[in-house]
Formats: C-alpha cells, structure tokens, sequence
C-alpha cells in the first residue's frame, strides 16, 4: 500500500481503499464480538457502514477511518445503555 506520507492515503487505489475499509471495520467488529457477542456484532457491523455512507468525503487518513469507528461506537454504547435500563 502507497502512502503520500504517514498517516494519509492521499494516493490509494480502488483495491487498497477496500483492503483499508476491511482492515478497520474487521478490527472494530472484532473487538465488538470479543466484548460483546455475536448479535452487537452483526449490528455493529451495519452501524460502522452506515456511518461510512454517512461520512462526507473518502477516508484519507487513519484519523478519517477512526472517526467512522467512533461514532459506529457511540451508537453501539447508546444501544447497550438503552438495553441496561429497559
């Protein structure tokens, strides 16, 4: 993978902006799964790529890729504090 310098993704292809999609998504639902199960996985998994299609622009930058993880996070903390208290 070609990076114009560290951090950035300015000069990716197609191919390697799907191999860096997965690599972060399939972090995050890892993390989800180990943590909290198969079912906030799977849901979890739809957060993150909706918040993908949501975002504005192209990742560019890990810090892109992490603000995607974060707000799918928020949604998956919003879910499991809702679950708490009903």
């Amino acid at each position: 993978m070609a990076e114009a310098h560290p951090g950035t993704f300015e000069n990716l292809n197609h191919d390697d902006l799907i191999a860096e999609a997965a690599r972060h998504l399939g972090a995050f639902i890892a993390a989800v799964k180990s943590s909290f199960g198969f079912e906030q996985a799977r849901i979890s998994t739809e957060d993150w790529l909706e918040e993908f299609i949501l975002s504005d622009i192209l990742p560019s930058t890990v810090l892109h890729w992490q603000q995607i993880t974060i707000a799918a996070s928020t949604r998956l903390a919003t879910r499991l504090i809702q679950k708490g208290t009903s």
